[in-house]
């Protein structure tokens, strides 16, 4: 089946990967790039580490244009815990050496729960976090008691449209991580002026707020994973045979 995959290059490459190995076909048309920021990171001293995207961590990657200035920060940030979301962004952070790793069940505001329920109230937190994003869970953390330094390191900005040669007749289903990304992939459809023609292919969404994305496409079918998660969002694909 022919799948259209929306998100951000890097991680749209690994999900286009992913849905090869169960013998699809995927179509990336990434609607989202992703900017890291120069910003510095805040000087303190921090109980912890939240990280709520992979994408936070790209300027962090060795080879990125970010990744040398960003080495010395990173080298007394990696001692601490960090929290991640899910299971991708856990691996990020593995991967560019943090060595406390907890790993989250996938959405920010469960996140926010494990950490009221790991860390001491008066703690201090850095949360490396970008624009635009849903303030739910610094609100909740602040809520509780917590210290919490947001560093913005990176800008998620919609890309100018979905490419012409994508047709939505050849497609089996649109995958759809965030709520953000669904309400670009409206607005370019909308553009296109085919968005008649997508609200007829089955949409596979991660989270019910990620489906109100979606809400004025007008879709006939939309499929909410089980859990937040990609393999959960994988397993609503059998639903559009």
């Amino acid at each position: 089946m022919r799948i259209l995959v929306t998100r951000p290059e890097a991680d749209a490459l690994l999900t286009a990967q992913a849905l090869r190995l169960l013998g699809h076909e995927p179509v990336v048309a990434p609607l989202t790039v992703i900017e890291p920021t120069m910003t510095p990171l805040p000087r303190g001293h921090f109980a912890a580490v939240v990280v709520t995207s992979a994408n936070a961590l790209r300027g962090f990657q060795p080879g990125s244009r970010q990744s040398r200035s960003r080495q010395s920060e990173l080298s007394d940030l990696a001692l601490l815990p960090v929290y991640a979301v899910g299971e991708r962004t856990a691996q990020a952070c593995q991967a560019i050496g943090f060595r406390q790793v907890l790993q989250g069940p996938g959405n920010a505001s469960q996140l926010a729960e494990r950490i009221i329920a790991g860390q001491k109230p008066a703690d201090s937190l850095l949360f490396l976090a970008g624009q635009p994003r849903k303030p739910d869970l610094e609100q909740r953390l602040v809520q509780a008691g917590f210290s919490l330094t947001i560093a913005d390191v990176y800008r998620s900005k919609p890309a100018l449209e979905l490419p012409v040669a994508v047709n939505p007749r050849q497609i089996g289903a649109v995958l759809h991580y965030s709520q953000v990304s669904a309400a670009r992939f409206v607005a370019a459809v909308t553009i296109r002026g085919d968005a008649q023609a997508w609200a007829d292919v089955p949409h596979l969404c991660l989270s019910q707020d990620v489906a109100s994305g979606l809400a004025s496409l007008g879709c006939k079918t939309i499929y909410i994973a089980n859990n937040p998660s990609e393999p959960a969002l994988f397993a609503l694909l059998g639903e559009c045979r």
